[in-house]
Formats: structure tokens, sequence, C-alpha cells
């Protein structure tokens, strides 16, 4: 029986590992998903996207820590259909490590982590090929204000999990410390919903999610969870409640650091777009996200290549730009 329709025990019924997250948190304010505005279009570019310029395979021998996408482990592999549709969600907050930039959404409890993995790439704007690595925590504490606010300060290791190519009972090595010979578990996200982390009623409030992704440069993902609501009928689709900005491009990162996350609320996230149907049409391809420098924008595959190459052509003129200058100024 899935965990959502389980009836809720009593204090005395909770295990000694969970007795220190039991939290009795309210149902409350019934969310309706908002009406999406998205245009469509039928033509589909079917040119093969480029590899990762960083990444390396496990087994280079220019890799001599092993670091990068073990073959035991699936790339992130999109799920092209939604779970069933329920009436209970849990109101998540996604925050971007180290930034500004979040997103709060409520989430069918259905969900499994292969599903988030797939709407964590969604809301931010992030190619869908890279082996993500969860890690899930307890006993929580968060920043209470600040530049920080929001961000998880300190935690107790529970659970790993990843995309696995086998049933789920593969072990790995500690690929964030080569040097350790021990192993590990690892658990296949697919195993994994997020009322199986939180409950249902989201009873433990002091577990999250942590989302590790490389996109040439590091990228973490903290979840935590907000309360349970419960919608007027089943739906199956996330809904955005606020946002704010947009991580930084590759190119952005790869320039900036952390010096330039100091802007990313700057950048234009339209929610009303990323509402409705918008997650499912993203899955079958029929929409793709675009993350520029100025905005993160949800469009057709056609206009999503007329915005790659206004972006490279933004750069292009920046780069020769630069270099008209600093040739005048050694000319002087």
């Amino acid at each position: 029986m899935p965990l959502f329709l389980t009836k809720k025990r009593a204090h005395s019924q909770i295990s000694d590992d969970e007795s220190d997250h039991y939290h009795t948190a309210s149902s409350s304010s019934i969310a309706t998903p908002y009406t999406s505005r998205m245009r469509s279009d039928d033509d589909f570019d079917t040119r093969k996207r480029k590899l990762p310029r960083y990444s390396l395979p496990t087994e280079s021998p220019n890799n001599i820590f092993r670091i990068g996408n073990d073959e035991r482990f699936a790339k992130l592999n999109a799920p092209k259909v939604l779970p069933h549709g329920v009436k209970t969600y849990l109101e998540l907050r996604f925050q971007l490590k180290h930034s500004n930039v979040f997103r709060l959404v409520q989430v069918p409890t259905s969900y499994t982590f292969q599903h988030l993995s797939s709407l964590i790439c969604f809301l931010f704007g992030w190619e869908s090929h890279y082996a993500p690595e969860w890690q899930l925590v307890k006993d929580t504490v968060l920043y209470p204000e600040g530049h920080e606010a929001g961000q998880i300060k300190s935690y107790r290791s529970w659970k790993d999990l990843r995309p696995l190519k086998t049933d789920g009972k593969e072990t790995s090595k500690d690929l964030n410390n080569p040097f350790l010979e021990s192993l590990k578990k690892v658990e296949d996200e697919k195993n994994w919903t997020i009322a199986r982390v939180w409950g249902a009623g989201a009873i433990f409030t002091q577990r999250a999610a942590i989302f590790h992704y490389n996109l040439g440069t590091p990228c973490t993902v903290e979840i935590t969870i907000s309360k349970a609501v419960q919608m007027p009928r089943n739906s199956n689709q996330p809904v955005i409640i606020r946002s704010k900005g947009a991580p930084l491009t590759e190119d952005e990162a790869a320039e900036c650091g952390e010096s330039g996350r100091k802007n990313l609320k700057d950048k234009e996230f339209y929610k009303e777009d990323f509402n409705g149907e918008a997650f499912e049409q993203y899955l079958t391809g029929e929409f793709k996200v675009f993350l520029g420098r100025k905005e993160l924008a949800l469009c057709t595959p056609r206009e999503y290549m007329i915005k790659v190459k206004e972006e490279r052509a933004i750069i292009a003129r920046e780069l020769r730009k630069a270099a008209a200058e600093k040739e005048g100024s050694d000319e002087e």
C-alpha cells in the first residue's frame, strides 16, 4: 500500500530511528495548478547534443582519481511518463547552495527521486545528461537569516541514492574520497519516493535531500520540507508557488566563480510558463528549458536553437570587443 494511504501511527509505534524526527504538520492551503500559457510547435531539432566539455571517462589515464560517471551507474535517465495522480502533495523548497536562487514547489507524494532529478533540471535550466548524486540527511539545522537563509547549516548523513543500472543492490566505492577502501551502500533513486523520506503528512521535518550535480563546476541544491498540501482533485503535475532568480550558465560559472553569484536573482524566470502541464511536456521533448545570461525560459526546440545562436553571437561580440580593447591598451 502506498505510504500516503497508510494510517497515521501513534508516537509509540514510531521506531527508534524515526522518533527523533516525528513532528506533526498541519495540512493547509488548498492549491490549484496555474494555467499554462505556452506555445506549441511541431518542429523538433534532431541534432545531437554536444558532450559535456569537462567530462572525462572514469578509466581515462588523465583521471587519476577515477572521479566521474562510474560504469555501474546510469546517467540521468529522465522518465517519459509521470506517476499516478494523487491528492496529497508536499511543499518543498529547492535552494541553490551559496546563492539566493530558490524554488518553492508543491510536489505529488507519488514522485520518486528519479522524477525529482528531472524536476530539478527543469526548474534550474540544466542539461539532463549528467549522473546526479543524492544525499539523504536528517537532524538538519537551517540558517535562520542573512544571505544563507533557508540553507542547511548542519546535518547527519542517512542514505545515498543514484541512478543505478541494476536492480538497486549494487555497491560502489566512495567517489567523493578515492582514498577510502571501504564500500558503502548506494540505493537506486527509483526505489525512493518523497513520501518515504518526509512522510505523506510531512511529519519528518528534520529530514532533507541534497542534490549534487556536476556541470563542469559543481552545483548543489538542498531540498527541505515546508508542509503537506491537499489538492481538490488527483493530479501528477508539480506546482511552483514562489521563485527567485536563476543559476549561472556554464560559461558564466567558469568566468565569475563564486563572485558572480550575487546577481543571480536578477535573471528572469516566468513561473507561470513552468506550471500547468509544462513539466510533462518537457519530459516528452515537446518543450526545452533555456538558461541564458539574462533569463531562464521555456521554449520549443526550434526557439531553443534560435536562443542558443543568439547567445553565442553575443558572447562572440563581447570577446571580440575585449580583445580589441586589450590590443589598444597594449599599443599605448
